[in-house]
């Protein structure tokens, strides 16, 4: 593999592609490389930016909750205004993604948004949801958790608003052990799971955020993975952080999705000792992965499937894309399976395989002319949420600048073009004929084939992995 081919590879998996402009400083090692990616995420900010986090004037429990005061109808019509918040939030994050001088922050966003799997409607929790988010999501596993575990989106999406002495609700210490730490069946009981939803009792959303409620906190002995005390939630969360298998599972995600579903049990296993061994440092986790052999061999070239948001991203970047709306962005999510702060449950995406179908293929597959407007292809809003006021069968609205992708060709003739354009593009070798795709290529002046071979080639199914 050539070096080019493996930085193309490297910027695919720990981002979401490379822009045109970029792509004659295609020149550096891997290692130096992986380096100036963590040292964008170091110098980037990690807000994500809105005006006002509580749009409304009631607070979230008085919005989520039959019992409030608030009136009905009242919370009806501020319901659809925090929903219309939040999407603005998702679709700015979205944007962000295309614009950031630091993609693997975030890349490693999304990886996390999938693996803390989240709903909310509530702005201001969707905003200190992905803050945790971007903050921590390269920094060090502990904070990322105890963040996460204290987020205000979090306790009321497992219900552990609920979670009283008396009265547990086991959702929250559940997928805590099962999906976000230790993995399913390992290395726990039901009666561990029993004893930590106690630990956390207490555990709730005040005025200002996060806060244990002292009365609706369990103060009784509680015996957790054999260890017996006065546990409260933060000890179950060190209790965990203290298994080597909190590490293993952890790694194992990451391998999924940063490198191949199929794991490389053994590569993993040394992995985990390293990030148990550095107390949970994801940078050093992230550096270790991308600059092995391991995630260069060509078994594990081009075998993931773009989620919805990346392949969005990847366009915009290739193509210079502006969304003009937030309409787009919400017809391109739902359309194509993924609308951020919608997962489908706790267990977030499965990714892989299930991104598609024979409806989200051909949407997918089609998206390219649609951007410009060569097709319909049914991008339309057939049915819109009614918190983004706009009319049924609106269109998809997007412009781009090509400047960037002619230039970064001028001079070459078409063959050239073709297979440097095959290139940066694929990450697999062309399954069609070849002189088939360029006798479906528009022939006109040089910069129409530039925009006519990308838009060929940026719908072929060999696109859709990395």
């Amino acid at each position: 593999m050539s070096q080019q081919a493996k930085l193309l590879h490297l910027y695919s998996r720990a981002g979401f592609g490379v822009r045109p402009n970029e792509l004659s400083k295609l020149n550096s090692t891997v290692e130096s490389a992986v380096q100036d990616l963590l040292n964008r995420h170091n110098s980037s900010p990690k807000r994500v930016a809105i005006n006002d986090p509580n749009p409304i004037g009631l607070s979230g429990d008085d919005m989520m909750s039959s019992k409030s005061k608030t009136d009905k109808q009242k919370r009806q019509v501020a319901k659809k205004k925090m929903r219309l918040f939040t999407f603005q939030i998702v679709c700015d994050c979205i944007r962000d993604m295309s614009r950031t001088s630091s993609p693997l922050t975030y890349k490693m966003l999304l990886f996390w948004h999938g693996h803390f799997a989240c709903q909310t409607i509530i702005p201001g929790d969707a905003q200190e949801y992905l803050d945790v988010l971007l903050k921590h999501g390269l920094g060090n596993f502990k904070d990322l958790l105890f963040g996460i575990s204290k987020s205000r989106a979090m306790i009321r999406y497992l219900n552990n608003q609920q979670n009283r002495v008396n009265a547990p609700n086991e959702n929250f210490a559940r997928e805590l052990l099962e999906l976000f730490t230790l993995g399913e069946g390992n290395e726990y009981t039901e009666k561990d799971i029993q004893e930590a939803a106690r630990a956390f009792t207490g555990w709730s959303v005040g005025k200002n955020g996060f806060r244990v409620t002292n009365k609706w906190h369990d103060k009784r002995s509680k015996t957790i993975f054999g260890k017996t005390g006065n546990f409260g939630g933060e000890d179950v969360l060190d209790l965990i952080l203290e298994k080597r298998a909190t590490a293993l599972h952890i790694v194992k995600k990451v391998y999924a999705f940063f490198v191949n579903q199929d794991i490389n049990e053994r590569h993993v296993a040394t992995l985990a000792r390293k990030f148990y061994d550095s107390d949970y440092d994801i940078q050093f986790l992230m550096r270790e992965l991308f600059t092995s052999a391991e995630f260069y061999k060509p078994k594990n070239i081009g075998k993931q499937i773009k989620s919805p948001i990346e392949l969005i991203t990847n366009l915009a970047l290739i193509f210079d894309l502006k969304f003009e709306d937030n309409v787009a962005l919400a017809i391109a999510q739902g359309r194509l399976g993924q609308t951020m702060l919608r997962p489908p449950n706790v267990a977030g995406w499965p990714g892989g395989r299930a991104w598609i179908d024979n409806s989200t293929l051909l949407m997918r597959l089609n998206l390219p002319s649609v951007i410009f407007k060569k097709v319909d292809a049914g991008f339309n809003v057939s049915s819109p949420p009614e918190e983004l006021k706009v009319k049924p069968n609106s269109k998809f609205k997007t412009t781009a600048n090509l400047t960037p992708l002619v230039n970064a060709f001028a001079g070459k003739n078409k063959e050239q073009i073709l297979d440097e354009l095959l290139g940066y593009l694929l990450r697999v070798p062309l399954q069609m004929n070849r002189k088939k795709l360029m006798a479906s290529i528009i022939q006109d002046n040089s910069a129409d084939f530039v925009k006519s071979a990308a838009i060929r080639i940026t719908s072929l199914p060999e696109f859709q992995v990395c």
